[in-house]
């Protein structure tokens, strides 16, 4: 017993003697650096920041998190600190500088792979949304082909889709809600790049190829990707979800993918010469099923997430992956380096960002297009892809796309009005939408 109880004692004190160690480390490695502590923001108690919960709950039931985070930003500044569940501490930042740091010169020092796999792998596996390292390089590599100009230049089938769509179009001036309708559209013609077929989600009369119907597939697949934000939400408790809310959906999105995966591993689908879908670009380097399904969902996932006329992603979170320095946000005036221990969260808010007075100009909330005419955002102040390493690979598809569908409907219709006054409602789950729709009416040209 004596033993035992010895080995107990030093056991603890050696772990007590390593943290004291580590502190003493960390407090040198930050004044050697410069750095002070940035605002923090009113939370409560320490450990549950149970005042800073209630808060973000009653914005996210008014469809007001977004601006309610940037509204932080205005009052605590560019750069703050806060508590999370069980006495943690995350940083927010909206700071440009900062933001190259952690996607630009030091993006090494930061990942996702801490807090993204455990929730998410289970769905998605692993790949470029869940992994750091050389498991992120390699998915990335194999993902990279799909994204050559040869291969995304064909807008036919593209097309082929904003023509379904106009058709769909009262041209009477009737008020039509266009947020569903662009839904469809991107996911439609997203899918037929990925999986070489659409879903036919726009033509209901045309059954779609697979063990269910494109409907069924989109919706198991939206609940899945809601699943997994409420996952990354709950962290640790995230064993509180009733199983029917995550696997059963999951199930139905693995057996459709596999479908397909199945039929071009036994050469079912014909490859045109100058364009071949994303599935094909992959198997001609992999045959692992279970790989080959990771990257497919994974880039759905980047699909149902950011296509331009619905949807955007607003946060953007990383972890420290070792002890590191972000170079300003500290001190009462904002301009010290802020150190970030490993496993520090960090919250890059691109909707704040994208709000900043003193580089978009004054009145940013008003729709002001010839606002463009005169500022010149830098790559850091404007993230709408993302940056760095890890920076969209479908951005030109995604600009060219857009382009294409809006010069359609600019010979189609000749005028477009909106039939909402609302402000605008953001839906934030994985990516944000409003909850409001898009009510507008057109009128032919």
């Amino acid at each position: 017993m004596a033993h035992l109880t010895n080995a107990i004692f030093i056991g603890f004190f050696g772990l007590a003697l390593y943290y004291v160690q580590a502190w003493l480390w960390r407090r040198s490695f930050a004044h050697r650096n410069g750095c002070k502590l940035p605002p923090r923001r009113k939370t409560g108690d320490p450990i549950l920041g149970l005042y800073k919960r209630i808060q973000d709950f009653k914005s996210t039931k008014a469809f007001k998190s977004l601006p309610a985070g940037a509204a932080l930003h205005s009052k605590l500044g560019h750069t703050f600190r806060e508590t999370t569940l069980l006495g943690g501490t995350r940083l927010r930042t909206r700071d440009a500088e900062n933001i190259h740091a952690i996607y630009g010169t030091n993006a090494a020092h930061w990942g996702v792979e801490p807090f993204r796999f455990s929730a998410m792998q289970p769905f998605m596996g692993e790949g470029f949304t869940t992994k750091d390292g050389p498991v992120w390089e390699y998915s990335r590599q194999l993902l990279k082909p799909s994204f050559y100009k040869n291969n995304i230049s064909d807008l036919g089938a593209f097309e082929h889709s904003v023509r379904q769509v106009i058709a769909k179009i009262p041209r009477n001036g009737s008020i039509i809600d266009l947020q569903p309708l662009l839904l469809l559209l991107f996911v439609d013609t997203s899918t037929h790049f990925i999986l070489g077929k659409s879903l036919g989600v726009l033509n209901v009369d045309q059954p779609s190829e697979g063990p269910v119907q494109g409907m069924e597939f989109l919706k198991a697949f939206q609940l899945s990707l809601r699943s997994c934000g409420l996952r990354l939400y709950l962290g640790p408790l995230r064993f509180l979800l009733p199983k029917s809310a995550t696997s059963d959906q999951w199930q139905i999105v693995h057996r459709f993918v596999e479908y397909h995966i199945d039929k071009a591993l036994q050469g079912g689908v014909e490859i045109k010469h100058d364009h071949r879908s994303l599935l094909h670009g992959v198997i001609q380097q992999t045959t692992d099923k279970l790989e080959i399904r990771s990257q497919i969902i994974q880039r759905h996932d980047c699909v149902a997430g950011h296509d331009p006329g619905t949807h955007q992603q607003h946060y953007s979170a990383r972890v420290a992956l070792i002890d590191t320095v972000l170079p300003t946000g500290g001190g009462f005036d904002g301009q010290s380096p802020v150190f970030a221990a490993v496993g520090t969260e960090i919250l890059a808010d691109f909707y704040a960002l994208h709000r900043d007075e003193s580089v978009y100009g004054p009145e940013v909330e008003d729709f002001k297009p010839d606002r463009w005419d005169t500022i010149k955002p830098g790559p850091w102040q404007y993230m709408a892809f993302g940056g760095g390493m890890r920076a969209c690979l479908g951005q030109q598809k995604a600009l060219a796309e857009a382009s294409c569908f809006l010069i359609r409907m600019a010979q189609a219709f000749r005028k477009i009005e909106s039939r909402d006054e609302r402000d605008w409602a953001g839906d934030q789950k994985l990516v944000a939408r409003n909850v409001n729709g898009c009510k507008v009416a057109l009128i032919q040209a």
